[in-house]
């Protein structure tokens, strides 16, 4: 894909590997963005994030907002026995996981074995 530089014949620079690969376009376009581009894509994203949260927080949607919406979804009953349930199941699934531990640092070492080579395989 891109032409190799000859450390034997002397060093290249990397401008010099650059103008080979790309012609006279150097580097440009290919993997180093501009540092503004790049600033200014992380203000709009924090710009949209802020907005999102506020309207999140503030805006209603009919009576309430969409946060209260929110937490009035996740507080009836049934939502609260399915978290319930969850809870229950990771508990569960902690004690399977420390009794496997345990087991495992019970059992015997195995021995040893050397990696047959390539060859031999």
């Amino acid at each position: 894909m891109f032409k190799r530089a000859a450390i034997a014949g002397g060093a290249y620079s990397l401008a010099r590997i650059a103008a080979e690969n790309w012609g006279d376009r150097g580097w440009a376009g290919y993997g180093r963005p501009s540092v503004l581009g790049d600033l200014v894509k992380r203000l709009v994203n924090g710009v949209v994030l802020l907005l999102g949260s506020l309207a999140f927080f503030l805006v209603p949607v009919g009576s309430k907002t969409s946060a209260q919406h929110v937490v009035a979804i996740f507080s009836t009953k049934p939502a609260r026995e399915a978290a319930q349930a969850f809870a229950h199941a990771a508990r569960d699934l902690a004690h399977e996981v420390a009794a496997n531990v345990e087991r495992a640092k019970r059992a015997p070492a195995l021995p040893d074995a050397k990696p047959k080579p390539a060859s031999e395989r």
